[in-house]
């Protein structure tokens, strides 16, 4: 713990002047869905679950930029001169990616409950953020190992982007499972986003989200942060 606090420390004395970015993108974002899924009236639920979802995928795609940005600026290797321990370094750039996951989804579920869209009790509010927490997890590692195993820079941020869109867009969040192809469906079991509607449009509705879809986000959490883990060459 004391050494991925000191590591938190020192990527806050190197980013501290470029924190009000994604301030205000964690900020606009959840406004702007909000604002969609009430012009779209009933019919914008989905577009509600897909607000909290975004949440996920722009904090994996940020904790993928960063360790590239670590691995090829040669930040990296300035800390593995310090005497600190490889999970250090991963628990604080996932730590930062899930709590940027956290405050995007939390900004938008406040946004929806004052608009009417939400029901957010204390106790939909603590089932919203361990769902968040476990969903968001399970991207953010998908994020880490592909950023710690790209041969560069440029091809780690392409295939970042490239397999969490896909998971996205094959996983269910605007359509039921059905819709997908059948030689697909095996592949929506590893995606997080196939686990997190189910529970998003629980919390919406103030009640807990169902056990399955919360076990099946947790245990992807764990299996990529330890495929991550695995990745790292320290």
């Amino acid at each position: 713990m004391n050494d991925t606090l000191r590591i938190l420390k020192l990527f806050w004395a190197e980013d501290r002047r470029n924190v009000a970015l994604p301030i205000v993108s964690a900020l606009a974002m959840p406004l702007a869905v909000a604002y969609l899924a009430t012009r779209l009236g009933p019919g914008g639920k989905s577009v509600d679950a897909l607000g909290l979802t975004i949440a996920f995928g722009g904090a994996a795609v940020q904790v993928g930029s960063a360790v590239l940005e670590d691995r090829f600026s040669g930040r990296l290797g300035l800390l593995r001169t310090l005497p600190v321990r490889s999970r250090s370094y991963l628990a604080a750039r996932l730590g930062l990616g899930l709590l940027e996951a956290l405050g995007f989804a939390l900004v938008a579920l406040l946004v929806l409950q004052l608009v009417g869209r939400a029901i957010l009790s204390p106790a939909a509010l603590a089932w919203a953020v361990l769902s968040v927490a476990a969903t968001g997890a399970g991207l953010c590692g998908i994020g880490a190992a592909i950023a710690l195993r790209a041969p560069d820079a440029d091809s780690g941020w392409t295939l970042v982007s490239v397999v969490l869109i896909g998971l996205a867009l094959v996983s269910p969040v605007l359509y039921p499972e059905s819709a997908v192809p059948a030689a697909l469906r095996p592949i929506l079991w590893l995606s997080p986003y196939t686990h997190a509607p189910p529970q998003l449009r629980a919390v919406l509705a103030g009640q807990a989200p169902p056990a399955f879809s919360l076990i099946g986000s947790a245990v992807l959490a764990v299996g990529f942060n330890l495929l991550a883990v695995r990745s790292l060459r320290w």
